[in-house]
């Protein structure tokens, strides 16, 4: 959204309370936030932990490295790279050995609640076959959670 347009948006939103940053780089701001809760939302899920609880772990921020791997190389190939600050600002967000952040849909796995799969981490593994990339991890964690939302429907 350019110059006016997003000046009246962001005024429209303001109106009504909403804290409002318009971008003029929108685009590569929400790669830049799927990765970061794609990667969340995998070592969460998959791990069944915080984060905290897998940097802690021997070969545990192997698996966030590969992790975060898989999802800005995707953002690449969709034509939005990760600048290095922003790779590494998540590095350092989900290495943290205190840390007990966790993503909203391994808080939903963990209450047997609907989780958001498809369009967190199944959409972007469709993305990653249409332009070749391979992900073992996040493709490992969709079929998860596949298998979790098709048991808990036939409840």
């Amino acid at each position: 959204m350019a110059g006016q347009d997003a000046s009246t948006m962001a005024e429209a939103l303001r109106a009504p309370g909403f804290d409002t940053v318009p971008s003029p780089h929108i685009m590569q701001d929400m790669w830049n936030k799927w990765s970061l809760l794609a990667s969340l939302g995998t070592l969460c899920c998959l791990m069944r932990a915080n984060v905290g609880e897998v940097a802690r772990l021997a070969g545990g921020t192997d698996f966030v490295h590969a992790t975060i791997k898989e999802c800005t190389s995707i953002a690449a190939a969709a034509g939005y790279p990760l600048a290095d600050d922003t790779i590494n600002g998540i590095v350092k967000r989900l290495t943290q050995p205190d840390s007990t952040l966790t993503s909203s849909m391994f808080r939903d796995l963990s209450q047997g609640a609907p989780v958001e799969a498809q369009q967190i981490i199944g959409d972007l593994v469709t993305r990653a076959r249409m332009h070749g990339v391979a992900t073992p991890i996040l493709g490992l964690t969709d079929l998860n959670l596949r298998a979790y939302e098709l048991r808990r429907d036939s409840r």
